[in-house]
């Protein structure tokens, strides 16, 4: 009888892990699930990696409004300006993955890829819910500059190497690399001047600080109609309503300049999908908003959203 009944208890524990196993997984993925529609239970954090009035706090100040009164709690945006855009990425790294601390991501969140040494990894410790807008940029220069087109600008690079400046949000942000574009193109050698963000870029070139610099159509539009800036080339694939008279890089014998911008929001890695999924829609919901729509356009910039796991793919290959 004794070992009947140990039999009989050997058999019954191989079935024990396993109808552990079904339990837990069953109570994980209601949890999950409840998770992430109690979510949000408080306030949560956008971190911008830029100042107050450039255009990524623009996107994110708007982002951030709509997802409080969709969610039903606030959104508070935070700029953590500094290091290309590093400080701020590290800080949504490294905080916690509950979907409370997300980062106002953008083209130049990719770019801690060329830094020699960063502490995180932008593809393993975040991940990316949605993008929120697309753009491109402007080379715009100082009405002092003696130059018509990008090729009277390369010209007078050429004529006086290291010596043409443009400002940037920092090494390896988007206007950096666009600058390296131009440079590698045209063999030419500018001075780069790095600022922290597109709102003292644009002071530095109104008071002709430095020669020219790349700013986004929104920043570039009015100061070019009132005559503060001239507009040489767009980095679109096709000349933008806007400016309808400014010739793309392209036209103006550059086509490997090309660039585009985006922005989006992404989160710790590790964040429940169900919290993430949750955004991403209520992300694409926002950017549809005939209002949202309007302010985004005002700036220059297109809404555009992905699905999570584009969005990701996205980034990788970026």
């Amino acid at each position: 009888m004794k070992t009947i009944k140990h039999k009989r208890l050997t058999r019954n524990s191989a079935f024990l892990p396993a109808a552990l196993l079904a339990c837990l997984t069953t109570l994980g993925i209601t949890g999950s699930a409840s998770w992430a529609q109690a979510y949000p239970a408080k306030s949560a954090r956008m971190i911008v990696p830029f100042p107050a009035g450039g255009g990524a706090d623009f996107i994110a100040r708007v982002t951030a409004q709509k997802l409080s009164t969709a969610l039903g709690q606030q959104f508070i945006v935070e700029n953590r300006a500094g290091a290309s855009g590093n400080i701020a990425t590290e800080l949504v790294a490294r905080a916690a993955p509950d979907g409370y601390t997300l980062l106002s991501s953008s083209s130049t969140t990719v770019t801690a890829a060329v830094m020699a040494k960063t502490s995180f990894d932008v593809v393993k410790d975040l991940t990316h819910i949605s993008t929120t807008a697309l753009s491109c940029l402007m080379i715009a220069i100082h009405p002092s500059v003696p130059a018509k087109s990008v090729k009277e600008l390369v010209n007078l690079a050429k004529s006086r190497p290291g010596h043409i400046s443009y400002g940037s949000s920092g090494a390896g942000t988007s206007p950096h690399l666009l600058g390296e574009l131009l440079r590698q193109a045209a063999g030419v050698k500018f001075l780069h001047v790095p600022y922290k963000g597109s709102a003292p870029i644009m002071t530095a070139l109104l008071s002709g600080e430095i020669a020219f610099a790349m700013p986004n159509l929104a920043a570039a539009a009015p100061l070019a109609k009132a005559g503060r800036i001239r507009v040489l080339a767009t980095t679109c694939p096709r000349r933008t309503k806007l400016m309808p008279e400014v010739p793309t890089i392209a036209e103006a014998g550059y086509a490997a300049v090309e660039f585009v911008t985006w922005w989006g929001l992404s989160a710790p890695a590790g964040t429940p999908r169900g919290i993430v999924d949750r955004l991403n829609q209520e992300v694409t919901k926002i950017i549809q908003l005939p209002e949202v729509e309007q302010n985004f356009a005002s700036q220059g910039v297109d809404p555009q959203s992905m699905p999570v796991d584009e969005f990701n793919a996205f980034v990788r290959s970026e």
